[in-house]
Formats: C-alpha cells, structure tokens, sequence
C-alpha cells in the first residue's frame, strides 16, 4: 500500500514541478517578448534637408543662374550666397499670419519618416539605436521638416502636422500597439513640441500613441548664438547683401524673423548714437525695434510665429508672448550639455569696433545654448497640467550641443529612458 502511495505523490511533486517550470518559461517569456519602444527622430534644424524646385525658368532668381536645382541643405543653411538666401524666401500674409515661398519656387523636405533626407552628420545617432536593435523603416524612423515654418498654424497649413499623426498611427499598428516616443536635437526640440501642443492632436489620441518626448539639448527658447549670427555676422552690414537679406537665410532662428528686418535694424541702429546692451532675443530686439520706431516689426515678430527665440529673464514681461510654458501632456525627458563656457548676451557699441554687437555674456551651456535654454523644459514640472507624467531635466557636464545624440552617457540615458517604455 505504501509503495503506490508514495508513487502517486512523486508523480504529484513532478507534475508540480513541471507546472511550475512551464510557468517560469511564459514568465520570461513575456519578460523577453516586452520589446523597446519605436522611436521617431526630429533632427536639428542644420541636419532636416531641404530641397528647391523652380519648374519654370521665368521664376529662377537672377541670383541662381547658374546653380542646379534641387539645392541641398549643405547650400542652403551655409552657403552665404545670394542664390540660397532667395530661394529660401518667405512672404508673410497679414491675413492668415502664414508664411510662404515666393510664386514658382518650391521648398521641400524629404518624406516624413524617412532617414534619407537628413544629413549624414546624425548618422551616428541611427547606428547607435541600430545596435540595440532598431531598424530603420520598423521601429525607428526619422522626421524631416520645413525649419522655416515653426509654427503651429504654419506646420498645419503645409500638411506636416497630419503627415507626423498619419505617421504615428502607422507606426503604432506596425508596432503591435506599442506606443511611440519622440526624440528631437536642438531645433527639433521645439518642433516636435508645436507638434505635441498643436491644436489638431487631441489629449485622449496622444495617451493612446505618445509614450515619451525626449529633448536632446532642445533649444525651446530660441539658440543665442543662431540669432546672433544675424547680429554679429559681418556680411548682415554689407549694403550689397540687403537684397539677398529678403530671404529667411538658413532659418537659423527657428519661428524667427525676416532677415530682411534685421539687415534694417541693424544698418538703422548702427546710426543711433547711444548704447544699449541686448541680450540676442526676440524680447530685446522689440524693444530695440521700438527704440527706432518700427512699432509694425514689433507686431510683425508677436503676430506670426507660434513660437519665438525668447530669453525667460524677460520673457513674463511680454504679454503678447505665446504662452510657452505648458506641458505637452506627455512623459517629458529633457538632457542638455552643460559647464561649457556659452554666450548668451551681446552689447551694441561704438568703441574698438565701431557699429558692430560684440558679445559680453557668458555662461555654464553647451557652447552653443546657455544653461537657462537647455533647462526651460524643466519648468514644465511646475505646471499643473503636467500632473501624471513624468518630468525629468538631465545634465551632462562637458558636453557640446552636436554631441548630445552620440555622447556614450548621454546615450545610456536615452537607452534607459526607452527601455523604462518595454511592452
């Protein structure tokens, strides 16, 4: 009697244990099914190629004779020559506070999730993601866009903020469901935050297909040292270069102003006998722009842009301001460089180096954003309609601003805030 008793209870105990064992083998095998999240990238403005098309010769500027068309960004954003600073003119409708290429000159991006169209110098990003298994066309896919055209109703009107949800919702569905987190460099910081923010993407679609945002260095209060290049470059002061100044030259104040203006101010007030210090924001230039009684640029900079370069040390002084300080309403991971010495004001004189804005302020950033820039996201925390997502600002010592997507700390921390979004 014992010997089939003692039978029945080790085929019990087996049995126990092989439930047991299968057990652990679903477990870990949903631990190792949960998969990283898909990742859209939002280059800088520099690396988001844009492309010219001019179909009938009567509308070729006499300053593009000679150039073939299309023109890549390597033209267009450096290249300071005539040619490029026409084709990427933008004329402003008072009515519809829209901006627009000239009649017969196209400006294009590549396709939107497309990595083909953007500069090769964010490569190191995509091999990075690469050996932690993405694949480009799968899970991870790159987001080009017009840099010229930054805000909200602009972005709207040019089909991209459609372009980016159509985008999303494919992804997501590609994806098994799996939500998608958003990363943006420098300039595509603040784009992809006027996406986040547009008024056409619901809160209740977002929770279902937004997991995260991830700023890397994102320049959500303008780049210094892209509006000084305006103030300190000495071609801006060059009479013969007034015309070329009509063009949005490299865009390089994202949802800026017309360079055309600030040839003009900067030829009007060089004749303005007094000195005034100007931090190299949007703030400050309306003041100086009311200093010479252009009260219309004033309007012109409020007017039409969504999103302005604006320093924050006088940036609650300026009630017709967009409110910039709203939390996008999703999980919002902010990492800057820091530590690296970063001008952040220039002061208009007429001394050593007469008529010309020399740069006098200096601090802790990136080398390229001061450190109150490359930390504004963090402000978000404090907003109560961020309540239920996760806020969170990074720094990184010693680390320049075109390193923040391939720096190995920097990038550890990227793989740690995706691998906290695995299902």
């Amino acid at each position: 009697m014992l010997a089939p008793l003692l039978t029945d209870m080790a085929l019990v105990f087996c049995l126990l244990v092989l439930l047991c064992v299968l057990n652990v083998i679903r477990v870990e095998g949903v631990a190792m099914n949960r998969t990283l999240p898909p990742v859209l990238y939002f280059p800088g403005y520099g690396a988001s190629q844009l492309f010219a098309q001019v179909d009938d010769a009567k509308y070729i500027p006499s300053a593009c004779a000679n150039v073939s068309i299309p023109i890549g960004t390597a033209f267009l954003v450096e290249d300071n020559t005539k040619c490029g600073m026409t084709l990427l003119t933008s004329l402003f409708d008072p009515q519809t506070a829209l901006f627009t290429s000239p009649e017969g000159i196209r400006i294009f991006t590549g396709q939107v999730g497309d990595f083909t169209t953007i500069s090769s110098n964010n490569y190191d990003f995509v091999k990075i993601l690469e050996s932690w298994g993405y694949v480009v066309g799968v899970n991870l896919f790159g987001v080009p866009y017009d840099y010229r055209l930054m805000s909200d109703a602009s972005l709207t009107a040019n089909g991209f903020i459609s372009s980016v949800t159509n985008l999303i919702e494919h992804v997501v569905k590609l994806n098994q469901g799996r939500k998608v987190v958003v990363i943006g460099h420098s300039n595509g910081g603040p784009t992809m935050y006027t996406y986040l923010t547009s008024t056409s993407v619901r809160q209740t679609w977002k929770d279902t297909h937004i997991q995260a945002m991830v700023g890397l260095s994102g320049n959500y209060l303008g780049q210094m040292n892209c509006i000084s290049t305006f103030l300190y470059n000495p071609e801006a002061l060059r009479q013969d270069m007034a015309g070329s100044w009509e063009a949005n030259y490299g865009s390089i104040t994202w949802g800026g102003y017309e360079p055309a203006l600030v040839y003009t101010i900067v030829t009007t007030y060089s004749h303005t006998p007094q000195e005034k210090n100007y931090t190299a924001s949007v703030a400050d230039l309306a003041d100086l722009f009311t200093s010479v009684n252009r009260q219309d640029w004033v309007q012109r900079l409020y007017g039409v842009y969504g999103m302005l370069p604006v320093n924050p040390r006088t940036r609650n002084n300026n009630r017709n301001m967009m409110d910039r300080s709203a939390h996008p309403r999703v999980n919002v991971h902010c990492l800057y460089g820091m530590d690296l010495p970063t001008v952040y004001q220039y002061v208009y004189g007429q001394g050593a180096h007469t008529n010309s804005f020399e740069k006098v302020g200096v601090m802790g950033g990136d080398g390229d954003q001061d450190i109150v820039d490359n930390t504004f996201c963090a402000t978000w925390a404090t907003d109560v309609r961020g309540q239920g997502f996760v806020t969170e600002a990074v720094g990184f010592s010693n680390v320049t601003h075109m390193d923040m997507y391939c720096n190995d700390q920097v990038m550890q921390k990227v793989y740690s805030i995706l691998d906290s979004y695995r299902s």
